[in-house]
């Protein structure tokens, strides 16, 4: 009997466990959201104020999809600081808790903190894929610019 009371525990700890983990889930996706707008909208702003930069590197022979390129590379680059700096302060946030939780159990277990690679790796793919799909719109703004125009922006 006392075998069964612990199996049918540890289902429902599984199961509390899985829950738990939608919930984190969508608060994830609560928080990917408005980034993947702010990382638009700071594209978007980027190449307004540069409209006469782009023009300049249309006219000297730069093509539509080198524009377009240009515009991907630096949201890329933008996803990776984000990432990197995201990644660490996240990373000593779990850290900190996991230590305060651990100091207070009364059991004197020592704390055991592992780094989840393959979420982090899951997470900085599909972060570097948004960031990419932002800059889509900016880009393809970027690379229809007429370049006589561009040029006689101030």
């Amino acid at each position: 009997m006392f075998v069964s009371n612990e199996v049918a525990f540890r289902e429902r700890m599984i199961g509390d466990t899985v829950r738990g983990m939608s919930v984190l889930y969508v608060l994830a996706l609560m928080v990917a959201v408005p980034s993947v707008l702010g990382l638009l909208n700071t594209l978007v702003i980027a190449v307004l104020e540069r409209t006469r930069e782009i023009g300049l590197v249309r006219a000297i022979g730069a093509d539509r999809r080198q524009i377009r390129r240009m515009v991907i590379v630096e949201s890329l680059l933008l996803g990776t600081m984000g990432l990197l700096f995201g990644g660490v302060v996240g990373l000593a946030i779990a850290y900190g808790v996991n230590a305060s939780l651990t100091a207070l159990q009364s059991t004197g277990a020592p704390a055991t903190f592992a780094i989840p690679v393959n979420g982090l790796l899951i997470l900085g793919g599909g972060g570097l894929l948004l960031s990419a799909l932002a800059a889509l719109l900016p880009a393809n703004r970027a690379a229809r610019l007429d370049v006589i125009g561009a040029l006689r922006t101030e």
